[in-house]
């Protein structure tokens, strides 16, 4: 029998998380996969936009631009960003305006 290193368990942190599918404008889709390096990924980028979102008195400018093209993308969530988006859905609109603000909230 030979002695070999143990392989460290993976993380658990995700077994929480929900896959969600979104469908938002491409360019916020890029917005966020452009600012997701500084948060480690692209979900937890939405979940500190939305967070940060929830906090504000004061609606967020959405400033639409680019062609406006729909995009499905699936983020990993927790189920209290989930819940989140949807309180805030109320304030904004549409899912899609409230990933919009998300990406400007975490461009500032």
């Amino acid at each position: 029998m030979s002695k070999r290193a143990r392989r460290p368990r993976p993380r658990t942190y995700n077994t929480h998380c929900v896959a969600k599918r979104y469908f938002i404008p491409r360019w916020v889709v890029k917005a966020i996969r452009k600012q997701a390096p500084i948060y480690g990924s692209q979900g937890r980028a939405v979940q500190v936009g939305t967070e940060l979102l929830i906090r504000q008195k004061r609606r967020v400018k959405v400033d639409h631009r680019g062609d406006g093209t729909m995009v499905g993308m699936t983020y990993k969530l927790t189920p209290r960003t989930v819940e989140l988006i949807e309180q805030l859905r109320a304030r904004y609109g549409t899912r899609g305006n409230v990933f919009a603000a998300c990406a400007e909230i975490l461009r500032t």
